[in-house]
């Protein structure tokens, strides 16, 4: 038999209409809004950017590979090869250009993931709105220049792919994010607890080392010296000796004092951080709570924003994944709205204070803020029902329960009118109530024949 097609309702295609009118002309906006931001100019442009540039021109990709040209890994400079083989006048808004493409994906990715946790298209479509018109993001991409947004796209690719299961694949788009920044590493506490609770096999830890050695082999084949590439995340490590680079973490109170203290503070903080981040992988693995799809998501948020909050030696921008990851949780909950903008303010105005040239402001109220939610974050996921957390959570009570009152108030009123009633019917109601005759035998009960007389239902 030939099955009917489903016809599409009036509504349903109105409805189709205005989300796809609402995608484009949130995209048409998007795009506006970057290429208002192209012209703008930053320290890093200047004193790195255009000279990898030129050095690009005159040594060609060959010799780009084969010399170096920079601190980054080499699919960075891949990139900019790429670019530059391109017949574009000013070779920056092409790189800008390109980090303006991650945000579209990234914001594709989150709206994949808010539609799977809730359900919802209009939540789903309002997502990605929001990701890609987030001052943090356009600013960095369109404004800045910035590669953040490239990396932290892989990081929800894999936060996305660790809710549908498929932990290869979280596993390899980690991966490609660490060969772009080294920043790759706040996720580390999230993927921690994932391979403790099972979630992630450990032959798929493997992903990491095979794609890092990729990634520098045609380096090493045109000539770069291989243990230089391997080892060129550690040469980083070192690059900054101040603690605190205008970013609202712990480190803000002390900031700067002194280039032999910033060293010995700075090795015992990275020390310390990491102890900090391996008592709440423990913690966390110890719960029986599993994290299930919904708590993925919050310990995402949860561990791009621990680990900059204690490290020393974070920049400006590094609250760009910790505001990311946030956002989603507004679209899961909206009581943790005041988290994102906490976190968003944040890391815009630790922005402006670098990007806009404004004076640096005084970090330690912020610091304050952001500590208040972080352990929102942490209490959020605590709260999580750990038999369903994908779907349920836990009802928060409110600090003060209004409706106490009341139901206090209606049991007065109740006493009061039992106490008004006649002594007639007070007597009435004590008699008990006597059983309707009938002629025909009532049937034993089942329940009471198989158990006993005595137990009562």
């Amino acid at each position: 038999m030939e099955t009917k097609k489903r016809t599409t309702t009036p509504d349903e295609l109105t409805d189709r209409i205005a989300s796809t009118g609402f995608l484009f002309l949130t995209i048409a906006l998007g795009l506006m809004a970057r290429h208002f931001l192209l012209p703008m100019g930053s320290g890093d442009q200047g004193q790195f950017l255009k000279p990898w540039f030129a050095k690009i021109e005159e040594l060609g990709a060959a010799g780009t590979l084969r010399d170096g040209i920079g601190d980054y890994m080499p699919p960075y400079f891949w990139i900019m090869i790429l670019i530059n083989a391109l017949p574009i006048k000013n070779k920056i808004t092409g790189l800008k250009w390109v980090s303006s493409i991650a945000d579209f994906v990234m914001a594709l990715f989150i709206m994949k993931i808010v539609r799977k946790l809730t359900g919802s298209e209009t939540k789903a479509e309002l997502s990605f709105a929001a990701a890609f018109l987030m001052p943090t993001v356009m600013l960095n991409s369109a404004g800045w220049g910035q590669c953040d947004s490239i990396f932290t796209m892989f990081l929800v690719m894999c936060v996305y792919y660790l809710i549908e299961g498929k932990d290869l694949a979280a596993m390899t788009c980690f991966s490609i994010s660490f060969v772009f920044k080294l920043q790759a590493i706040f996720l580390a506490p999230l993927l921690a607890i994932m391979v403790l609770k099972g979630k992630i096999r450990l032959r798929t830890l493997l992903a990491l080392p095979i794609i890092y050695i990729t990634a520098i082999i045609p380096s090493a084949a045109c000539g770069h010296d291989f243990s230089s590439l391997f080892t060129i995340y550690f040469s980083q490590a070192g690059q900054y000796s101040a603690l605190n680079m205008t970013i609202p973490n712990i480190w803000s109170m002390l900031k700067d004092v002194g280039k032999p203290k910033n060293e010995y503070l700075g090795k015992a903080g990275v020390m310390l951080a990491g102890v900090c981040c391996m008592m709440l992988v423990y913690y966390i693995y110890k719960r029986k709570q599993e994290p299930g799809k919904r708590g993925t998501v919050v310990l995402a948020a949860l561990s791009a924003l621990f680990v900059p909050y204690l490290l020393p030696y974070m920049h400006e921008r590094y609250y760009y994944a910790a505001a990311v990851f946030s956002l989603i949780l507004v679209f899961l909950d909206k009581r943790l709205t005041p988290v994102w903008l906490i976190i968003e303010y944040s890391s815009v105005t630790s922005m402006a204070a670098f990007l806009l040239s404004k004076e640096e402001y005084d970090l330690r109220f912020t610091t304050f803020f952001v500590t208040a939610a972080l352990c929102a974050i942490f209490i959020y996921y605590c709260k999580l029902d750990g038999r369903d957390s994908e779907i349920e959570l836990v009802p928060m009570k409110p600090l003060i329960d209004l409706s106490e009152g009341e139901d206090e108030e209606a049991a007065e009123e109740a006493d009061d009118e039992k106490a008004e009633e006649p002594e007639e019917s007070k007597e009435e109601n004590k008699k008990p109530a006597q059983p309707a005759r009938s002629g025909k035998k009532r049937s034993p009960d089942p329940i009471q024949e198989r158990h006993g007389k005595g137990v009562k239902l």
